[in-house]
Order: structure tokens, then C-alpha cells, then sequence
């Protein structure tokens, strides 16, 4: 399985935040994907840093992911289909074999892989051959609230413009794993308020109320891997009820 998409569109993302936000939010969606379930079995996110060195080619295998690149260029091949990714770009890989990752050019190619793994396989060594990896974000439980049924799962580009102010409180219907690309946001969550500049990961299980603003004069952009369920928003206003999953 392997898609590359730029549509107006990831699974209803973030499209009332854009209006709440009045324009200091820009949404683009890079990649996205159909999960026939999420409840297989219990289900986490990892977050990789990947570098292929030039000339080289690095595989992997894993139930599903997001790529991400950060720079250089590649080739990524899943089910013998391939797709170049320069950086800026991503694409969505599948569970039906091994994924190679060749790189184009005579510069490294990194990425990110953002991965929605079984829990049990957490352990298991995503990527192989030539790939240099670090990893920069492993859930220390299973996705929680998950329900029976259909998941979208996107790889979506958040553009804060400079001073965007804090947003409303609201919470994720699935989940999702941030990475702040560059800039510096504030994430509020609990009452407390934290700073995320570039390099920063930022975990958003199903549930948790929080906001985001931009304080700064550059812009704040951060890229996400986010999964949702068929035909709800991955966002909604206001606390979840008490009585939800």
C-alpha cells in the first residue's frame, strides 16, 4: 500500500480549527489512507528519524505509517508501485510487505516515519539495512478510546502564521502524533503551558482536552500523523462526555 495525496480534506482535519483561528492557521494534508479497524489489536504510535545514506537503500516492515521528508530526496516502493519524495512531501505505507527506501541524488535522504504499530510489536526493529534511526517518540500505552469500525489516517502540515492566538479547548475523536518542524508553539493542556520549539513531539491521545497558539514572530509548523474515525471531525470542541467510551 502506498498513496501520496494533497487534498483539501483529511477526514474532516482540523477544519474548524482553521475557522476559529481566523487565517493564522494553514492545513495541508500530504497523505492520507482508509484503516478497515483499529482494533485488531492494541495499537501505539512510534515516531522515527531515519537517514539513508547516498546511494544506499534501507527497508522496512510495519503495520502502517507515514513518511515525511525532511531532506534530501528518495524513492519509497511498497506492493512494486514507488513514489520520489522531495523534501516537504510524504506518502502513507501499508502492512502488505516490506518497504524500501532508496535514496535520489548525492545527498542523504531523511525522513520521518510516524508508525501505528501493534503494542506487541513495539520492540521490533522498524527499519533495516543501511537506514541510520533514532527514535524520537514511543507510546508508553496503547491508543486509548478506540471503537469498533472504519479510520481514516492522514500525514497532515500545520502552518501557524506569527502571533496566531490560543485556539479553543478541544480534544482529538482518535488520536494523534505531532512534530514540530520549525518555530515555536505553546501547547496548553491541564492548565499548563509549554513551549514546543523545533524538534519537539507532542502526544495527542483520544481525549485529551488542550489548544495550541503562536506567540512568536516566525511561523510555527509541525506535521502530524492523525488517525479518526469514518466520518466524524479528528477534532471536536469542548470536553468529551462523561459517559464516552
Amino acid at each position: 500500500m502506498l498513496r501520496r495525496a494533497t487534498v483539501a480534506l483529511a477526514g474532516l482535519v482540523l477544519a474548524a480549527l482553521a475557522a476559529a483561528q481566523e487565517g493564522g492557521l494553514r492545513i495541508t494534508t500530504l497523505a492520507q489512507v482508509d484503516l478497515a479497524t483499529v482494533v485488531h489489536a492494541p495499537l501505539q504510535f512510534r515516531l522515527l528519524q531515519v537517514t539513508v545514506g547516498a546511494g544506499e537503500v534501507a527497508s522496512y516492515r510495519v503495520s502502517d505509517g507515514m513518511v515525511y521528508q525532511l531532506a534530501g530526496a528518495q524513492t519509497v516502493v511498497a506492493d512494486e508501485r514507488g513514489v520520489d519524495l522531495s523534501a516537504g512531501e510524504g506518502a502513507a505505507v501499508g502492512s502488505d510487505g516490506a518497504v524500501t527506501f532508496a535514496t535520489l541524488g548525492d545527498a542523504p535522504s531523511e525522513f520521518l516515519l510516524f508508525v501505528l504499530a501493534p503494542a506487541a510489536e513495539a520492540d521490533a526493529p522498524a527499519v533495516v539495512a543501511s537506514g541510520r534511526v533514532v527514535e524520537l517518540f514511543r507510546g508508553a500505552a496503547p491508543l486509548p478510546g478506540l471503537v469498533d469500525g472504519p479510520y481514516g489516517f492522514d500525514l497532515t502540515r500545520l502552518d501557524f502564521e506569527p502571533h496566531t492566538p490560543i485556539n479553543d479547548p478541544h480534544y482529538r475523536t482518535g488520536g494523534a502524533l505531532y512534530y514540530v518542524l520549525a518555530g515555536a508553539g505553546e501547547f496548553t493542556a491541564a492548565g499548563i503551558t509549554t513551549r514546543m520549539p523545533a524538534g519537539s513531539v507532542v502526544y495527542e491521545p483520544y481525549g485529551l482536552v488542550h489548544q495550541w497558539a503562536n506567540a512568536h514572530d516566525e511561523v510555527t509548523t509541525v506535521v502530524l500523523a492523525n488517525i479518526s474515525p469514518e466520518g466524524v471531525p479528528a477534532v471536536e470542541f469542548g470536553v468529551p462526555p462523561a459517559d464516552d467510551r
